[in-house]
Parts: C-alpha cells; sequence; structure tokens
C-alpha cells in the first residue's frame, strides 16, 4: 500500500468520530429529553474555536498551531474506548476525581498503539508525542507542554458547553451532577489559567440558571 492510499484509509476511519455521541447513555443521561446529541467530531471542532477566540486570555505564551494539532488529535483514540464518563463511581453516588486514574491513562496510550497501525508512517511519531503530550497534562504528569495544558482547559470548557446545551433543553439539572460539573470546569482550568478566570466564572453562571 503506497502512502497516499494510506491517508485515504485513514481519514475514512477518522469519519468513525462523527458517530461517536457525547455522554449519551452515561450517568446523570440515562433519561434524558435531548433530542440531538453532539459527536466526538463537533466536541473538537468547537474545541478549536475556543483555541482561536481565547488565545489572548492565557497566563503563558504558546503556540496556537501545536495547540490545534493536540486539539484535533486528543480523542481519536475514543474510535476504540468509545466517550469517557469524567466521574467516578463512590458507593451509590458519584464524586470528581481530580486526576484520571492510571488505568485510564494507560488505556489511552495502549489506544493510541492501535491507532498508529492506521496512521501513514510520516505522522507517527509526531502524533504520538502530541497525544502523550495531552495525556500527560490531564494527569499532571511530566513532560508537558503550556499548549497541552491549554487543550486540557479547552476540553473541559468544550464540554461543559455541551453540558450546558443539554441540560438547558431538558430543563433541568441533578443537584449532584451539576456540582460534579463545576469541579470539573474549574479545577484544570483556573489553577493553570487565571487569565480564564471571567470566562469561566460567567460560564459557572449558566450552570447555575440552566
Amino acid at each position: 500500500m503506497n502512502d497516499q492510499n494510506q491517508l485515504l484509509k485513514f481519514l475514512h476511519f477518522l469519519s468513525k468520530l462523527k458517530s461517536i455521541l457525547r455522554f449519551k447513555g452515561m450517568p446523570y443521561w440515562e433519561n434524558t429529553s435531548v433530542e440531538r446529541w453532539d459527536s466526538v467530531a463537533e466536541h473538537t471542532y468547537r474545541m478549536a474555536i475556543l483555541a482561536i477566540m481565547l488565545q489572548d486570555k492565557v497566563d503563558t505564551s504558546f503556540n496556537l498551531e501545536k495547540t490545534l494539532k493536540i486539539i484535533l488529535i486528543h480523542d481519536w483514540v475514543e474510535m476504540f474506548t468509545g466517550d469517557e464518563f469524567p466521574f467516578t463511581k463512590k458507593g451509590d453516588t458519584y464524586i470528581y476525581e481530580n486526576e484520571p486514574k492510571e488505568t485510564r491513562y494507560n488505556n489511552d496510550l495502549k489506544a493510541f498503539n492501535k491507532l498508529v497501525e492506521f496512521l501513514p508512517n510520516e505522522y507517527i511519531v509526531e502524533f504520538r508525542s502530541l497525544f502523550t503530550d495531552f495525556i500527560n497534562a490531564q494527569a499532571s504528569k511530566q513532560p508537558t507542554s503550556q499548549e497541552a495544558v491549554f487543550a486540557v482547559a479547552l476540553d473541559r470548557i468544550e464540554s461543559t458547553l455541551t453540558c450546558t446545551e443539554y441540560k438547558k433543553a431538558e430543563g433541568k439539572w441533578d443537584p449532584t451532577h451539576k456540582k460534579l460539573q463545576t469541579e470539573y470546569l474549574t479545577s484544570k482550568v483556573l489553577s493553570h489559567n487565571q487569565k480564564l478566570k471571567d470566562f469561566v466564572e460567567e460560564l459557572k453562571k449558566e450552570i447555575e440558571v440552566s
């Protein structure tokens, strides 16, 4: 198989991201009136828009192109793992854990190793490095970059935007879910990016009134 044919096959493979739905069937979303669920591909698109529009609100200098690359590949592993619920079951309820469990971290690495079987060789080293950078930032591991830290913050902002849109359509939040979502939003965003605080505070108001 030549490189161009391999690239075409991979691009067709990426179309799976358009059919992986965000949060559908997960805890707090089992019996809802949401008529249309966002896809992982749509999540990635709005993260990229956020990166462009919020770039002046980041504390440190960073490379926008690198950030966009991280955003575009960060959820490719979900073609193998599916969309993942960010909260942990504890007894009869759920809690928010600031760091992803080691199991998830390792599973993501294994999934990316499967993914590279579909990638043209010329992209494997760069994309593996960018993906590892992102999951290191998620788990507060080293090494990581400012671009990955920013991408993690945007991941949580976009996820929360989607939740507020779903809940506006549905009409109510479960109180525990509302608390968890607020913790999820603020933990990785405000700890690394204080200049995002005003924007995040405005989004928290949306959670409160939605």
